[in-house]
């Protein structure tokens, strides 16, 4: 249903709201059209104080949203279930947390949801923690029917870009410290490279410094970032220029996103533009933010999973599936099998896992891409000193700077 093309152009609307708030509104509008619903929500939700913060919103009223926050989410038993049953990560529908009927009796319903049109929701938990959880979810009404596994692919495919999205979202404030802002950045699974108005690098993450040393794609050359040809440094040249004249309050665009193709059979580099207003401490007066997402990561979590418990290609590609959503007769008619063979192939994995549910099954591979880019040695605060832009990055910021 979503090809990669979408999917990678939600991915870098995330990374542009993570550091542009009021891009969040905007960015759920389109999953709620892309999932055929009519509301969305991104809101964080205090479990000892039973209430909710909104991230952001689109199709609902701000008196709606601010029942919600003051006094519905309390009482929400979606959120309530939600909580029991979902793991966190992977996406589901409401009306298997709760049957119509039921539903349909409940004070969260009649009072607050019935009079603004929603009666079937889905989406999940993007972070759960013991004192809080980010929901986000898309709705629509009673007579549009309930969500389908279909609907909710596009959402297992954006949760792990959520959360690092939020937790850039909370970490890269202007008042942050430096230690507090590397060792965050450190922790993701993408690359971050950081520039100032004149477009040199100010910072790299570890995951950068790696994608620059391998030069699959993208390399620092006299200072200047450039792709593998002569057209990709273009058009990431163009995405920097409006991220800086945007951060500096001129020109209406605001950076953008890049694919950048390194050597033949390498997975392609997906670059997200954003503009950064306001000094971070620590690194001056910083203008744009690179994320750099390498399409290599979204095969590992996978061929890790393949080597630890001795899967072979097709149980592999079966319990890939699995992650999407899809059901059994669905993965059985698109390899050509019969749906009893899907159910042979998935219970073998639960025998290889140790494992008796296909929602743990969903929640194992969720967790092999919970490290955000740190060694599993390394799990937990990096204890290292900070460090200044390496001695590539550093000749960059002595190299004449493009004109921007």
């Amino acid at each position: 249903m979503f090809d990669d093309r979408v999917v990678s152009t939600f991915i870098g609307d995330v990374y542009e709201a993570a550091v542009e708030p009021a891009l969040w509104d905007g960015l759920l509008a389109r999953l709620a059209s892309a999932c055929n619903g009519h509301t969305a929500v991104l809101y964080q939700f205090d479990r000892a104080q039973q209430r909710a913060e909104f991230v952001g919103s689109t199709g609902l009223d701000s008196r709606v949203v601010a029942d919600y926050e003051r006094h519905f989410s309390a009482i929400d038993v979606w959120n309530e279930r939600a909580m029991k049953r979902q793991p966190v990560g992977v996406a589901g529908s409401t009306h298997e947390l709760i049957t119509d009927a039921e539903f349909e009796r409940t004070e969260f319903y009649n009072d607050h949801l019935r009079h603004v049109g929603i009666f079937y929701g889905a989406g999940g938990i993007v972070e759960r923690t013991a004192s809080s959880m980010t929901v986000c979810g898309v709705q629509r009404g009673r007579r549009f029917g309930a969500f389908e596994p279909d609907e909710l692919r596009l959402f297992t495919a954006l949760f792990p870009h959520f959360r690092r999205g939020l937790m850039i979202r909370r970490e890269l404030a202007f008042t942050v410290p430096r230690a507090a802002l590397i060792e965050t950045l450190d922790r993701l699974r993408e690359g971050v490279i950081i520039v100032d108005g004149a477009g040199r690098a100010i910072f790299l993450n570890r995951v950068a410094e790696t994608i620059l040393a391998d030069r699959r794609g993208l390399c620092l050359e006299k200072g200047r970032l450039a792709g593998a040809t002569p057209s990709q440094t273009a058009a990431l040249d163009s995405s920097l220029r409006s991220a800086i004249d945007a951060a500096n309050g001129r020109g209406f665009a605001s950076g953008g996103t890049v694919i950048l193709r390194g050597p033949d059979g390498a997975a392609p580099l997906r670059v997200t533009v954003s503009p950064l207003r306001g000094p971070l401490a620590g690194l001056g007066a910083p203008s744009a933010v690179l994320f750099i997402h390498d399409g290599a990561l979204d095969r590992a979590p996978m061929d890790a999973l393949r080597r630890r418990y001795h899967l072979t290609a097709a149980e592999a590609r079966v319990l890939a599936a699995l992650i999407q959503g899809k059901a059994a007769k669905t993965i059985a008619g698109e390899h050509g099998v019969s749906v009893n063979t899907v159910r042979v192939q998935i219970q073998r994995l639960f025998a290889k896992t140790g494992l008796h549910r296909q929602a743990d099954l969903i929640r194992l591979a969720a967790g092999m891409g919970l490290a955000e880019g740190v060694p599993a040695k390394e799990k937990g605060p990096v204890k290292r000193p900070i460090r200044p832009l390496r001695a590539r990055s550093t000749r960059a910021n002595r190299s004449t700077p493009r004109s921007s």
